[in-house]
């Protein structure tokens, strides 16, 4: 599976790997950590897809990367 993380910061992203990672490793993770994990998706769905930031999201054009 590939996820897109065009324009997240670096640190976002690690975020992400370590809660992917402890997600591969669910017999660790409490129901409440999984409520947290739903909350916190949701609050970076409402970051990552605006209008305001949409100009970023093909930042590889614009830096001809």
């Amino acid at each position: 599976m590939n996820i897109d993380v065009t324009g997240l910061e670096p640190k976002e992203i690690e975020m992400l790997k370590k809660i992917v990672e402890r997600l591969k490793n669910k017999s660790s993770i409490s129901e409440q950590d999984l409520e947290w994990f739903k909350v916190a998706s949701s609050s970076f769905e409402e970051d990552w897809e605006n209008e305001e930031d949409s100009e970023y999201d093909n930042w590889r054009e614009i830096y001809n990367v």
